[in-house]
């Protein structure tokens, strides 16, 4: 009996995937850097992007364990799951989005697989976050393409920028 769930894009022979990765490195440690990243509050952090997270719905388990997911709700309307697959504090965060409602993403994004990677760099944080989205088919790859490019990158580098703004100080200091 396998433990493996069905993939029904990788069954059906669709496994491509929108590659993405971006990083920085930030004025402060690696646990301040990373409560920042998985706060169970994101709506404070994420409000200053956008589009900007409105609210957090339908939350099951605690939001620090594998297999706890939440409804993310954004200002536009928008609507999508956020699930962790893999939390060890403080240096990754692995989640997956599914349950995409409203453009862009319905109908064009299957799911994305993300994962944030937190080292320690002397007394600073340099922080890796990688994007895979699996098109909803092939026909659909280079819509995929576009939305990583003209929407969700923008979106990542935002919350890069609120990340270095709100934590970075003189990481000699106490």
């Amino acid at each position: 009996m396998s433990s493996f769930p069905k993939l029904p894009h990788v069954e059906a022979g669709t496994n491509l995937v929108v590659l993405n990765a971006l990083e920085t490195v930030v004025e402060n440690n690696a646990e301040r850097v990373f409560d920042f990243i998985v706060a169970e509050d994101v709506v404070v952090h994420f409000r200053k992007t956008s589009p900007a997270i409105a609210a957090v719905e339908d939350q099951s388990g605690t939001w620090n364990h594998a297999g706890a997911s939440r409804i993310i709700v954004m200002d536009n309307g928008n609507r999508f799951r956020e699930t962790i697959i893999a939390y060890q504090r403080p240096y990754l965060f692995h989640y997956m989005l599914t349950e995409f409602s409203g453009a862009p993403q319905k109908g064009v994004v299957n799911e994305a697989i993300a994962m944030f990677i937190v080292q320690p760099y002397g007394p600073r944080a340099h922080v890796n976050w990688h994007y895979a989205m699996r098109p909803e088919s092939d026909a659909r790859l280079a819509d995929t393409r576009a939305f990583m490019q003209n929407v969700w990158r923008p979106w990542q580098q935002g919350f890069l920028d609120t990340l270095k703004k709100a934590l970075d100080k003189d990481p000699w200091s106490a």
